[in-house]
């Protein structure tokens, strides 16, 4: 048995930054992708008892948590159960503290329209369903696709199948197509999202937006290297003061959470935790920043539960701290002792 990811990583943010227990805790910026990290693709079902522990990790690390999804903001808050810290639909909009309005970075689109198209353009040549239960409750042989409309943004989300490369290419086709029909070639590309979604995104910060406000000059030049994505949410978040000296760690799946994992640890000297699923090991281009591993997005909620404990019990009993035992994690794969930084 070991300590859980929570416990472990503030332990070290003690050790590396010499501070008390209660100070470590305060120090951490939880960050969390929501599909397939803590829950099923586009599943919006929470317990009473998982929104309450992500209200008491807030409370614990002094609002020191948030969410990073490709969904929207409003698709984070239905099942997270509170307006916490958000980016939603992969950056394009961001609502930087608890209950606080939500800032656009990115210029809203005719979703409804594009939607409209890419259902034209996919034709019969896969299934189109129209809720995301449809695409969970078919047969694992049979391919479909959900047209997922957004503010800023467009989802084409495919059921994994032994047909998902043709799927995902015919998709990833329609949507080269959806920029040149609606003259969306200056403000959005086309993005590979997860193991199961191809979207059109922001592929920049619009004129008007008030990001420019809150960022640095070297942050905005990151921004226009990169694009929009999570790692430009990343250093919106971490340019103002509740954030700026806190460590970000990054629980995700995927390669828009790897490529904020190593801009976490480049940047901000933080790490990532990656969530494997049905996967064997970390991806090589991540897996110098990525110190933790958690088998499934069930058991990230087991760490987040012992990771609460542990953090209630040492604000409040900082000399007596006793860390819950969770499942293993990442010495069966033989990575090295977790460290952050």
């Amino acid at each position: 048995m070991s300590n859980s990811v929570m416990s472990d990583m503030f332990e070290k943010i003690a050790h590396q930054k010499k501070l008390s227990m209660r100070e470590a805790i305060k120090k951490a910026f939880l960050i969390f992708d929501v599909d397939f990290t803590l829950l099923n693709t586009m599943c919006c079902n929470t317990t009473p008892e998982q929104k309450s522990l992500l209200a008491r990790q807030h409370a614990a690390t002094g609002g020191g948590s948030a969410f990073f999804s490709g969904r929207s903001i409003d698709a984070i808050d239905l099942p997270t159960g509170a307006k916490y810290p958000a980016a939603g639909e992969q950056g394009a909009e961001i609502r930087l503290l608890l209950n606080e309005r939500r800032i656009s970075l990115a210029a809203p689109i005719n979703s409804a329209a594009i939607a409209e198209t890419a259902r034209i353009l996919i034709g019969d040549r896969v299934p189109i369903v129209a809720t995301a239960d449809e695409i969970r409750d078919l047969s694992s042989n049979n391919p479909a696709v959900l047209v997922e409309q957004k503010p800023h943004s467009l989802a084409k989300v495919h059921r994994m199948t032994n047909q998902v490369d043709l799927v995902r290419g015919i998709i990833t086709e329609v949507g080269h197509q959806l920029i040149a029909a609606h003259d969306l070639h200056h403000t959005h590309k086309v993005m590979t999202s997860g193991s199961d979604a191809v979207e059109i995104v922001p592929s920049g910060i619009a004129p008007d937006s008030e990001a420019y406000a809150l960022l640095t000059d070297p942050q905005l030049q990151l921004i226009e290297i990169n694009g929009l994505n999570k790692v430009a949410a990343l250093h919106t978040f971490m340019a103002i003061p509740q954030y700026r000296d806190r460590v970000p760690v990054f629980f995700g799946d995927s390669g828009t959470d790897g490529a904020a994992i190593n801009a976490a640890a480049e940047h901000y000297v933080g790490c990532g935790v990656w969530i494997l699923n049905s996967n064997t090991e970390v991806p090589p281009e991540y897996a110098d920043a990525v110190k933790y591993t958690i088998p499934t997005y069930h058991d990230t909620w087991d760490h987040i539960e012992a990771g609460v404990v542990f953090a209630e019990a040492a604000l409040n009993r900082p000399e007596k701290i006793i860390s819950l035992p969770v499942p293993q994690v990442s010495s069966a794969l033989g990575m090295a002792t977790p460290t952050v930084g």
